[in-house]
């Protein structure tokens, strides 16, 4: 997050931090308090649209897994559980959301699993589906249901 930089004044966030802490009488040489003002300060916000990482502008801010906030990409992948053979693998940017084109990609991994399966009879590829939590979006649901 220190890489950051403001898409307008280029300022550095770890600068823009310090300032605002000099403002609100911090040291701005003792960095845990400085760390501490930054986590609690009013207002605390990172935005996209606010701020880039000039060594990766294709890198979003989004949550990693623990929860903590990060310059992220997401790495998605579709595997057969029995065999843990991977079918599709995808990286998103980090500012998805998790069920961004979920059922297509989907359909497409049942065309490649149709197109390799040996039985000509076989009409149904996919027996049934597992993801992760927050893959329950009611649109999403509702296409899989279709297909």
């Amino acid at each position: 997050m220190r890489e950051l930089v403001s898409r307008n004044s280029k300022e550095e966030y770890w600068k823009y931090v310090k300032r605002l802490a000099v403002e609100a009488g911090i040291d701005p040489d003792d960095t845990k308090s400085v760390r501490r003002f930054d986590k609690k300060r009013p207002g605390r916000k990172t935005s996209n649209k606010d701020r880039v990482n000039p060594h990766d502008p294709e890198a979003k801010i989004g949550s990693t897994k623990h929860g903590a906030c990060d310059m992220v990409y997401k790495p998605k992948h579709i595997t057969a559980p029995e065999s843990g053979a991977i079918f599709m693998a995808t990286v998103r940017r980090g500012d998805e959301g998790d069920t961004v084109d979920l059922p297509s990609r989907l359909m497409s991994t049942s065309e490649v699993l149709g197109s390799i399966c040996e039985h000509p009879e076989q009409k149904k590829v996919l027996r049934s589906l597992t993801a992760d939590e927050g893959y329950f979006g009611v649109d999403e649901v509702c296409c899989l249901q279709e297909e």
